[in-house]
């Protein structure tokens, strides 16, 4: 899990503007936590228990909690704040990525009126809730395409240099083409044999550097 929380920091910028346009669009404050209870993004800054607490109860069983009545969710029992807590209701629904709870987002209420949204609105709410942890799963798995894809060039570019110092050792000439025919490596040897510049076939087509090379012979 700890290269999701990478993933989930890298993100972090995209979270908080999914958090504030949240908060923009219905008038809730939003928090996003991980899976090690770390606040990633929000609009507001609501510290959790240091045991307890129903964001906690999420990460563990996977299940969503919604509630309009503060203290009235069985998790608040256990909690530090329960008698004295400032939430006047809540939305939280966990963040799967790769079939693993990996973060929570939720909507938390600080006043009447916010409750009375969402107790009234509780199925619309916690449906754009849902859809917004499903977009932030698609975001985390662009981010980790991106990250292999760039891992696969560092590697394939590793390779590349490796290929062109043991070729360059070569008395031989050497030219390498891609599928396409395009030439992709070469070592000094080809320039001096064939009585070319690097300039003149470094990153040719097989066919326009084969023309001009039989030109040259002729």
């Amino acid at each position: 899990l700890g290269d999701v929380y990478k993933r989930q920091m890298q993100i972090k910028d995209f979270l908080q503007q999914i958090a504030e346009s949240i908060a923009l669009a219905i008038e809730i404050d939003t928090q996003v936590f991980d899976r090690y209870c770390n606040r990633v993004a929000g609009t507001v800054f609501q510290p959790l228990p240091p045991i307890g607490g129903v964001i906690r109860d999420v990460l563990k069983t996977g299940q969503p909690r919604i509630s309009a009545s503060p203290g009235a969710d069985p998790a608040c029992h256990f909690c530090p704040k329960q008698g004295h807590c400032e939430e006047f209701g809540f939305i939280h629904y966990p963040i799967i990525y790769d079939n693993q709870i990996v973060g929570v987002m939720g909507l938390i209420c600080f006043d009447e009126r916010q409750a009375s949204k969402l107790h009234d609105q509780s199925h619309r709410l916690s449906s754009f809730i849902e859809r917004m942890c499903e977009i932030t799963q698609i975001k985390l798995k662009e981010n980790d395409i991106a990250q292999k894809e760039k891992e696969m060039l560092q590697d394939v570019q590793l390779q590349n240099q490796i290929l062109n110092q043991t070729i360059s050792q070569i008395s031989d000439g050497y030219i390498f083409v891609d599928r396409n025919g395009f030439i992709r490596n070469y070592n000094h040897q080809a320039f001096r044999i064939l009585g070319v510049t690097e300039k003149a076939i470094k990153a040719q087509n097989i066919s326009v550097s084969y023309t001009h090379l039989r030109a040259h012979e002729t």
